[in-house]
């Protein structure tokens, strides 16, 4: 019996919410009472809705992160206010909270509400120097107009060639091009723009797009790359992006889900 399927899982939290009916009710406590594998998936739950309440009450993201490290490699873990086992118990509790909750969520409670939060969109005010129509210049604003409608595709046939062109724009072109790409969710081309915008001599483009190459790997769930750049980050305190690297670094324990291993195997290991 597959009680980890989602009908056993939204059946088990039912009965945990107390929302059987009578006669499904019955049928599922004799159930409970004769089968060990129902019983094991109910006690898991009733650990995962327990480890909910202590984490949202008491422990900060990243001791939740150092103890789940420690826990993992089998490093010692310090005795902290709940005690060795307690703290063993609670990182066990929520690794398999976060497994039975993330199959469950769409990509956007994962990570795009995240990235919502840093970003910032370009600047798509009217230039006042745009020349001819066949002008960079006239090329970028009839782009920024489109982006200001909305209309992310055709602002990105527009600025597509400009960017395969030796001209002066060029770092604009690349740079208003990867919001589009952005703004059209498809976060890998954004991001790989916005890393060739970041190394730009151009500060005006080239300061922001570090921020959006990191905000466009978390949009789309590119966190390997993500880790990657923003452990960059963090061995530069004085870089501009150590403080998004900070912000984003607390959440990428709960965001990584190859970060936390298989339920079972964690919560048998624990005293």
């Amino acid at each position: 019996m597959n009680y980890s399927s989602k009908a056993y899982f939204e059946k088990i939290d039912r009965y945990l919410n107390q929302q059987m009916g009578a006669e499904e009710l019955e049928v599922f406590e004799a159930q409970l009472k004769s089968d060990p594998g129902l019983q094991e998936e109910v006690h898991l739950q009733q650990l995962a809705r327990q480890a909910v309440q202590l984490y949202q009450d008491q422990v900060d993201l990243r001791e939740w992160k150092e103890m789940g490290k420690q826990l993992l490699t089998s490093q010692p873990v310090s005795r902290g206010a709940f005690g060795m086992k307690a703290s063993l118990r609670l990182v066990a509790e929520l690794a398999f909270l976060l497994i039975l909750w993330w199959p469950q969520q769409p990509q956007s409670c994962q990570n795009l509400q995240l990235a919502q939060k840093y970003y910032s969109g370009p600047d798509t005010a009217p230039l006042k120097n745009a020349q001819g129509p066949a002008s960079p210049e006239s090329v970028i604003e009839a782009a920024r107009k489109l982006f200001r409608k909305g209309r992310y595709e055709d602002a990105i046939k527009q600025l597509l060639p400009l960017t395969q062109q030796q001209q002066p724009k060029i770092t604009e072109a690349k740079y208003l091009l990867a919001h589009a790409y952005f703004a059209a969710e498809k976060y890998g081309q954004a991001a790989s723009l916005f890393a060739q915008v970041s190394t730009a001599k151009d500060l005006r483009f080239s300061a922001k797009a570090s921020n959006m190459q990191a905000i466009s790997y978390l949009a789309g769930g590119d966190l390997s790359s993500l880790q990657e750049l923003v452990n960059q980050w963090l061995q530069s305190p004085a870089s501009p992006e150590y403080q998004l690297a900070k912000d984003i670094e607390k959440h990428l324990f709960l965001l990584c889900p190859e970060s936390v291993p298989s339920a079972s195997a964690i919560i048998k290991s624990v005293p």
